[in-house]
């Protein structure tokens, strides 16, 4: 059963119409072969995925692809200006993730891109999902499905009630003007927050500095144990249970931020295949080679989850905690 809630508030003159109406063109997305490096290597065009919309513009993507990727797999390229929507992960539990590319990419199978007729500007369509993302995750998620997955028919289905183009692109750049405020704010808290953790370590180090170094083993809090090495044809797949987290995913700011969300995911089945260690949330996972070492990166699991051979983990002993 879809639910249909019409737009609250939206004056009478404006038009109001299914979706699909207003749709020129829709692309899906894939997987090119991971056995195939090629594809892989020296690549220029964005592959965008799940864990690279974070950001309300798409000008790039952690994994770059190469032309003929595109000409041999399921994917497509996706023109600038397009609405880029997660249509199948976790995420959709609590929030639907929307941008618009700034620069021509791909897509992976999580994915959908849609392109609009002049009467429906893309930066008007994204704020309108943005503005009410639980409501529209009630009306267009799939119920019963084993994955949290949108249901693309209704979404196409459903109304949107839309003004004239002048009046859109004043709405935009309103909108554009308030987030940018908005972004501001939070890029100058989050300085004072990295601030204030450097504090708190300080401190830290300063009372731990203090105390009889020799009453103290690591081995009485906890235990150190290694990741496990995570195949390439077993990456990118972000509808399984179990995240498995990279050197990428250490957040910058150590135990300050905990991470969650992992574009890889694999199935308890799987983990045990590979004999990977599901870690329980509130472990400490850190670098153990490479420029993250250098750099002390390391953080805490917000969620259970697997790590790869390039990590370790401390799990702390529940006597110590």
């Amino acid at each position: 059963m879809t639910l249909h809630t019409p737009q609250r508030g939206t004056p009478a003159s404006w038009d109001r119409r299914k979706i699909k109406f207003h749709l020129s063109a829709f692309f899906g997305g894939g997987t090119p072969s991971k056995d195939n490096l090629d594809y892989w290597t020296a690549g220029t065009i964005p592959w965008v995925t799940p864990k690279d919309m974070k950001r309300r513009m798409i000008d790039a993507a952690e994994d770059l692809i190469t032309v003929d990727a595109v000409k041999n797999s399921a994917t497509n390229m996706v023109p600038p200006s397009s609405v880029l929507m997660v249509v199948r992960s976790g995420i959709l539990k609590h929030s639907l993730p929307v941008a618009l590319n700034t620069v021509p990419v791909a897509l992976n199978q999580d994915m959908k891109a849609f392109r609009f007729r002049r009467s429906l500007m893309p930066e008007f369509f994204a704020y309108w999902i943005e503005g009410q993302q639980k409501q529209k995750l009630l009306e267009w998620c799939q119920i019963g499905a084993t994955v949290d997955n949108i249901d693309v028919d209704a979404m196409l289905n459903g109304q949107i009630a839309v003004p004239d183009l002048p009046t859109q692109r004043r709405i935009a750049d309103f909108l554009d003007r308030e987030t940018a405020r908005i972004d501001l704010l939070i890029e100058k808290k989050q300085r004072l927050v990295v601030l204030l953790g450097e504090k708190v370590r300080s401190d830290i180090h300063d009372l731990f500095g203090s105390l009889d170094a020799r009453t103290w083993r690591i081995r009485h809090l906890g235990k150190v144990r290694n990741g496990a090495g995570f195949p390439v044809d077993l990456q990118g797949d972000s509808s399984n249970e179990i995240p498995f987290f990279k050197v990428k995913h250490l957040a910058v700011n150590g135990l300050d931020q905990r991470i969650v969300d992992s574009g890889d995911t694999i199935t308890k089945e799987t983990a045990k295949s590979l004999r990977a260690i599901v870690f329980p949330e509130g472990t400490i996972i850190f670098a153990k080679i490479g420029a993250a070492l250098l750099l002390c990166r390391f953080s805490m699991l917000g969620t259970e989850g697997c790590i790869d051979n390039n990590l370790a983990a401390f799990v702390v002993s529940k006597s110590s905690r």
